[in-house]
């Protein structure tokens, strides 16, 4: 009886040392790392120091604050807005939510750009978005063709009851004008690529995309007429179709 109870004891006993060695190698090996961490060479990023709208214009000494990260990640801080410019970013607009404390990449930046004509060239806002609007993958200097759904109704002769006729109706899609138009605006952007629109995805997953509620097409009068008219009678909104269209192509189309 006195021998069962000792191996009893042993075995609790062995036990417990085998899971303090447990518990001390982890806390060692996690120790470790940590040091190692620590110790590893370092680079420097600017994240955001609170969260930032779309279209702020950075202040670096109040929007923007340094963060070490291990030098191994050199490839990923080159696309991230670095201490040793950061002079060079003032005065920059941001053309995504940043939430703080998240790294401010490049892409992140709205490049300048103005809004320029010359000759018989006119700027026109029309309204579209969603699919519309290529789910918000339209960006400026993008060349598309405008289509619109045009209704149709037609009385018929009544076959179900012999009082009046039945109306019936349908849409048919009509191309608006028959040239490309060069993309000026999304929104109220001058200027966005569909690689920033790629990052503000990535790394803006708590705020909604943009649902852009106008397109600034660049056309001519007698494009814009067509367009007022299309507006006037269209009974869906109008639809935008990407097309690989080129400045010099456009040039030589007619109105």
């Amino acid at each position: 009886m006195q021998d069962a109870k000792a191996s009893r004891a042993f075995l609790l006993a062995a036990i417990g040392v085998g899971v303090l060695a447990m518990v001390l190698a982890f806390a060692y090996l996690q120790g470790a790392a940590e040091t190692k961490a620590a110790n590893a060479p370092k680079v420097k990023i600017l994240v955001a120091a609170h969260d930032l709208a779309p279209y702020t214009m950075l202040d670096p000494d109040r929007d923007l604050v340094e963060k070490e990260i291990p030098k191994e990640f050199k490839e990923w801080r080159d696309r991230c807005l670095v201490p040793e410019f950061k002079n060079a970013y003032k005065g920059a607009r941001v053309n995504r939510w940043i939430r703080t404390p998240q790294p401010v990449m490049q892409a992140d930046i709205a490049a300048s750009a103005d809004l320029e004509l010359t000759g018989d060239q006119r700027a026109m806002s029309i309204p579209v978005r969603g699919p519309a609007a290529l789910g918000g993958n339209l960006v400026p200097g993008d060349w598309v063709k405008v289509f619109a759904l045009v209704g149709t109704v037609k009385a018929v002769p009544a076959t179900m009851s012999s009082t009046g006729n039945l109306s019936v109706s349908w849409a048919q899609a009509a191309l608006v004008v028959p040239q490309e138009l060069k993309v000026l605006a999304v929104g109220t952007q001058l200027s966005r690529s569909r690689l920033q629109i790629t990052q503000a995805a990535q790394f803006d997953t708590a705020a909604q995309s943009e649902a852009h509620q106008s397109v600034t097409l660049q056309v001519n009068e007698a494009q814009a007429q067509r367009l007022l008219e299309a507006m006037g009678v269209a009974q869906t909104p109008m639809w935008l179709v990407l097309c690989p269209g080129t400045k010099e192509a456009a040039a030589t189309q007619g109105p």
